[in-house]
This record gives C-alpha cells, sequence and structure tokens, in this order.
C-alpha cells in the first residue's frame, strides 16, 4: 500500500515538471496558490482540523534545494490538521486532500518559518520567496476515532504498567530462588552478592567513584555495559547521580571490591523507567566492581 503511494506521488512530481511552461496555480481566498493533481479514491472524505492525516512530503525552495524528502526515509510523515497558522498556509492545502489526493502548494517562507515553523528562516531560503511543498494523502483518520484509538493505547499502557508492577514482587523472587541467592534482601528491598572484598578505601559522600558494571534484565539480557570505549562510569557517591540502588551497593564496599545486586524498581528506574530501554517495574541486575574511589 505504502509503495502505490511513492508512486503516486513521484507521478505527482513528474507532472508538476512538465506543467512548469504553464504556471497554472489556482488562488484560494486565503492566497494559497495550489494545483490538484490525482484524484484518490477515498469516497469525498477530507481531512478536517483535528484529524489525523499520513502523508508523503517533498518541500523545495525557489532554487530546487530539497529541504524535505519523505522518500529518503521511506515513511510518511503523521501529523494532526491544524487551523492555519497565518492565511494561506499550508495546512489549508492539506484539508483540499482526501486519500489518495495529491496536490503542489507555494507558500511564502517567511510565513511558514516564521508563523508554523515558528524559528528563523535558515541561510539559503531569501526571504520573500516560495516554498513548493508537493504532497500525497496516505491516510485520513477523523478526528472521533483518533481520539478513541488513542484512548484505548492509553487505557492499555495503563494496564500493561499495573501488571508490571504487580508481577515485579514474584518475579525478584523467582529469580533469587533459581540462582540460589541466599542473602537477605537490605531494608530498601537490595540484594547483595559480594563476589570480591576490595582492599581500598570505603567511597566517601560527595567523592567521585569510578566502577565497572554489566546492567541487565532478569532474563540476563544485557541492556548496558562500560566497555573499551568507556571503560569506566563516574559519578559522585551519594549525589543522586545514579539510581539509588547502585548507590546504595557502593557503600558496601571498598575499592578494589565486586559483586553482584538485585535492584527492584523502587530504589531502580521506578515507575517511569528510562526512555525506550527500561520499561517502569523493572527490577534489574548489575555487575560491579568498584574501580577507584575517590579521596
Amino acid at each position: 500500500m505504502q509503495s502505490k503511494f511513492f508512486t503516486l506521488f513521484v507521478a505527482l512530481i513528474l507532472l508538476f515538471i512538465i506543467s512548469c511552461n504553464r504556471d497554472g496555480f489556482k488562488t484560494s481566498d486565503s492566497g494559497l496558490h495550489y494545483k490538484l493533481f490525482v484524484k484518490g479514491g477515498g469516497g469525498g472524505l477530507r481531512a478536517k482540523i483535528g484529524d489525523f492525516m499520513m502523508l508523503n512530503m517533498l518541500v523545495k525552495s525557489e532554487h530546487d534545494s530539497v529541504l524535505l524528502d519523505t522518500r529518503v526515509r521511506h515513511q510518511a510523515i503523521a501529523t494532526l490538521l491544524l487551523t492555519p497558522s497565518f492565511r494561506g498556509g499550508i495546512e489549508e492545502g492539506f484539508g483540499m486532500l482526501g486519500v489518495g489526493d495529491s496536490g503542489v502548494f507555494r507558500v511564502c517562507a517567511d510565513s511558514i518559518y516564521m508563523k508554523t515553523f515558528q524559528k528563523p528562516i535558515p541561510g539559503g531560503i531569501r526571504k520573500g520567496s516560495m516554498l513548493t511543498f508537493y504532497i500525497s494523502m496516505e491516510k485520513i483518520t477523523p478526528k472521533d476515532e483518533y481520539e478513541a484509538l488513542q484512548k484505548q493505547k492509553e487505557e492499555e499502557y495503563l494496564k500493561s504498567i499495573a501488571d508490571r508492577k504487580e508481577r515485579e514482587p514474584e518475579a525478584i523472587l523467582k529469580y533469587v530462588e533459581g540462582h540460589k541467592i541466599g542473602v537477605k534482601p537490605t531494608v530498601s528491598g537490595l540484594y547483595f552478592i559480594n563476589k570480591m572484598v576490595g582492599n581500598g578505601a570505603k567511597a566517601v559522600q560527595g567523592k567521585l567513584v569510578k566502577v565497572k558494571y554489566i546492567g541487565k534484565f532478569l532474563d540476563g539480557s544485557v541492556f548496558q555495559q562500560s566497555d573499551v570505549e568507556h571503560p569506566f562510569y563516574e559519578f559522585h557517591f551519594m549525589q543522586h547521580e545514579v539510581i539509588a540502588g547502585l548507590d546504595e551497593a557502593v557503600g558496601m564496599m571498598k575499592e578494589g571490591g565486586k559483586a553482584t545486586i538485585v535492584v527492584p524498581s523502587s530504589i531502580g528506574y521506578g515507575d517511569n523507567g528510562q526512555g525506550k530501554i527500561i520499561p517502569p517495574y523493572s527490577p534489574l541486575v548489575f555487575d560491579i566492581e568498584l574501580v577507584e574511589v575517590g579521596k
């Protein structure tokens, strides 16, 4: 399906080039210059304010410099149709297109950068010049339907988070029993398994420490580790620069020591997780070595 729209998109551009000898642009009441070439099979549905759209877009300057081309990344732009940010804005052009339709639109560079993008015109684009947008509409989801889908996704996400929270204690217990960990957890829930007692100094609050580490999920998959390029991780001890579980573990070690720790999410990344890497309510396992303690 997506390749079909890319083919139409390319055809639109070729057709525009062929027609350049005759301008052929129409002008809307608001001042938007446009050409509509391809009529799709969208059943007359046109995007309205608040609707969600998937569209392909090529944007060129007055000197044919390419400013944006969705064909390069082979992924359509996903966006909501907003109220035009100025008279003759590109949003009006979006609203002219149904599913499968294509068009070419000319918009004042000054207005679109200052009022739509809300940033200065970049170098290479002349003030007062026109930008040309080649657009094909791939999909339109009406506002009510889009909002219902978003609500459903949010509810499913919140349920998955609640399920993770409920399963975490059992997951930790299963891991501890499966790996025959005999130590008791600390008050915070940290399991500290000493692998090698260090001979050096203990960490001092506020002082820099260096550690080597491997961070893993309970299934053993590694999400982060020190490596050749970054052999150590440095942080100031007990200054909230790392998760509480790591601070607590380092406080139980001496320089040169090694340990494995099991960190519940309450002293890890909590109910927020860490971006796309660590989901909320994720218990973690770290192999750590306290390499150096700052004086």
